[in-house]
């Protein structure tokens, strides 16, 4: 009797499994993981090629001249901040202070410092990637690379042995993140060497559309957050970045404005040092 009801169960999964529309949505969950690993290798291609690539040529073209003009600008404001303070000094029959007067500009002007160094380290990053840029073989080797690997250890794709993998995965991206293609040839080869868990495909119509939904689910938070990385700095330049005269409008710009600067901060420095000079003491 037990044989029986056994022998029957496997019957009626097997046909379950050669039911067409099962096959069909087998089939169907097949194109949805394909389709998802196609959209984790270009969301990760954006973020760890694509978007360094585009801050780091938009910093070597305009964001150097736009650090150089918010030098200036730093340096003119605390000229005009020196000269108010010691006029506020004099209108109350005092003399300024000198030490007091860095002090306050120190304090005043702290964040203004700590933007011009966000600013000039990601112009010397940028500088680096351009150093460090692959080769176009090199590029298209890592991104196949991680193709190979995303198939065999995203959690999206291998749900069954994703917590089995997990360490590997994440030294995965690590890797791809550094663009460090000896590092992802070492993990491919412990990946192929991996045993494989009994990670076959859903055996039920509900099983087999739980997996569909659970796939729909995760290209939907891909696409939206490739969506999300399209829309905003530096990929927005993109087209601009390509077009030499629409660049060379921009540094024509930028330098007509650090020339007027330049202008500006001489002559506020002047002032602010002659009066520093008259009416400040030690």
């Amino acid at each position: 009797m037990i044989l029986r009801l056994c022998a029957e169960s496997v019957i009626n999964v097997m046909k379950m499994n050669l039911h067409p529309d099962f096959e069909a949505l087998k089939n169907y969950c097949s194109i949805l993981e394909e389709r998802l690993l196609r959209l984790i290798v270009e969301k990760e291609e954006l973020v760890s090629t694509v978007i360094p690539n585009l801050e780091a040529e938009y910093q070597i073209r305009i964001g150097s001249l736009m650090f150089h003009k918010f030098c200036l600008q730093t340096e003119i404001n605390k000229a005009k901040r020196t000269i108010e303070i010691i006029q506020s000094s004099l209108n109350r029959g005092e003399s300024a202070d000198r030490q007091s007067i860095e002090k306050t500009l120190e304090v005043e002007f702290s964040d203004w410092e700590d933007r011009l160094k966000e600013h000039l380290a990601m112009i010397e990053k940028a500088r680096e990637i351009e150093k460090s840029r692959l080769s176009v073989e090199e590029s298209e080797e890592i991104t196949r690379l991680y193709r190979r690997l995303v198939r065999k250890l995203h959690p999206d794709i291998n749900e069954e042995t994703y917590l089995q993998n997990k360490s590997l995965w994440d030294q995965v991206q690590s890797l791809y993140q550094r663009s460090d293609l000896k590092g992802l040839e070492s993990v491919w080869k412990i990946a192929q060497g991996l045993e494989e868990l009994d990670s076959e495909a859903p055996s039920t119509m509900e099983l087999m559309r739980e997996r569909e939904g659970r796939l729909k689910e995760s290209i939907k938070e891909v696409r939206e957050s490739i969506a999300e990385i399209c829309s905003v700095h530096p990929y927005t330049l993109r087209d601009r970045l390509v077009d030499s005269e629409w660049v060379l409008v921009q540094r024509r710009i930028l330098n007509k404005e650090i020339a007027d600067l330049s202008v500006q901060k001489s002559r506020f420095k002047i002032m602010a040092e002659q009066m520093t000079r008259e009416h400040c003491h030690e």
